[in-house]
């Protein structure tokens, strides 16, 4: 029996578009020598605070990032996982597609993403694991609730994977109740993954991204001393929000003719992911947004994370972003963009009132504005620079 390809799609146009250019390719026999140290891949950044930067990827970050990925996911030649995300972000490509590969496994290409078309295909394709960003999740447990019993059979499916924002613990009990595991992780272009949230912790650790991986010294350090020596850097106490910082063979080599933001974000070895957390005593980080997103109000840091997280959970929001926007009194105030669930309506006054029994006065956006999408990136992250409040 000849060996199944290794890289097929559910679509059978797509396929056999695939298997018409391997035949046309041009053999080639010479293998040429490379160190880990060599770039392998020029991967853009997504973009979310501005202009995308290409990323160089080196060999090494290759292997390391298959192997933790191997280890946290568990997987072996058996496993098939369906990629519906752009092979041309970390996440597809890096994450989800290489590993797999690495480990012995076949990668199913979907074109697009449709949550009916992403259960057919489950079942259609005996996949074993599925990973996507956060906002899919949600539109792939809608159509599980809303699917007649029995529609979809998802039996070879171990575990949903997701990753970029911690998920609310109500979606991960609603895919436990079709017997579905959703883990969780956290990374970046410039690193892959940083972080993961195993399901056994998904429910007592909700809202955090999860532990360190192996193959990467991560650290949060204090935000004051980051422009200075790297060996003055402090990590801060329990509960206390700073910068995740990383070294070791998981980091690229820099930017793509960018030297200025190479040197602001590889330091003595050290990588600055630009991404602020706090840990707690177990270990366990938790975002609390981008450094370039933490706004100051009034003299107070604000992190957008903690009040978005906040807002998801209240019954008329379906998702919300938070920005800081330029204010005469106060410096900064924060304004919130949110598509809101069918059949609601914006009732700022409520929505304020509601805030202020869990967040500090200085924390509330003082203005609410409705938007059918918010802006995102391939990858599914928000492009918050394009969210600008009317004149």
């Amino acid at each position: 029996m000849p060996e199944p390809p290794r890289v097929t799609s559910s679509q059978d146009d797509a396929r056999s578009g695939y298997e018409a250019a391997l035949a046309a390719a041009d053999p080639w026999d010479a293998v040429a020598p490379v160190s880990p140290e060599d770039p392998m891949i020029l991967m853009y950044t997504s973009g979310t605070t501005g202009t995308p930067k290409g990323a160089l990827l080196p060999h090494r970050k290759t292997l390391y990032n298959a192997r933790n990925a191997e280890i946290f996911l568990g997987l072996s030649s058996q496993d098939r996982a369906l990629v519906v995300l752009p092979l041309f972000h970390s996440f597809g490509l890096k994450i989800l597609a290489l590993p797999t590969l690495y480990a012995g496994g076949a990668v199913v290409l979907q074109e697009r993403f449709d949550s009916e078309r992403v259960w057919d295909a489950v079942d259609r394709e005996d996949i074993s694991f599925f990973g996507g960003v956060p906002t899919m999740f949600r539109a792939l447990l809608d159509c599980l609730d809303e699917a007649p019993e029995g529609r979809f059979q998802h039996e070879r499916l171990r575990f949903l994977f997701t990753a970029g924002a911690a998920i609310p613990v109500e979606t991960i009990r609603g895919f436990e109740r079709h017997g579905l595991v959703l883990k969780q992780g956290f990374g970046q272009t410039e690193t892959s993954i940083l972080c993961c949230l195993d399901a056994a912790d998904a429910i007592r650790k909700a809202g955090s991204i999860g532990r360190p991986v192996q193959h990467a010294d991560v650290r949060v350090v204090r935000n004051a001393g980051l422009d200075g020596p790297t060996d003055r850097w402090e990590k801060v106490a329990a509960g206390e929000a700073g910068e995740i910082v990383v070294r070791g063979p998981i980091t690229m080599i820099g930017y793509w003719e960018k030297p200025e933001a190479t040197a602001e974000t590889l330091r003595d070895g050290w990588l600055r992911t630009g991404d602020l957390a706090t840990v707690d005593s177990e270990g366990f980080l938790s975002l609390v947004g981008r450094a370039r997103d933490m706004y100051i109000s009034g003299g107070e840091n604000v992190y957008p994370a903690e009040i978005e997280a906040v807002f998801e959970e209240h019954p008329d929001i379906r998702e919300i972003a938070v920005t800081g926007v330029a204010d005469d009194r106060w410096g900064e105030v924060g304004h919130a963009w949110c598509v809101l669930e069918p059949g609601t309506t914006l009732d700022e006054a409520a929505l304020h009132a509601w805030g202020a029994t869990q967040l500090a006065d200085f924390k509330l956006p003082r203005r609410f504005h409705v938007v059918t999408e918010l802006p995102r990136t391939a990858s599914g992250k928000v492009q918050k620079h394009l969210l600008i409040p009317a004149s």
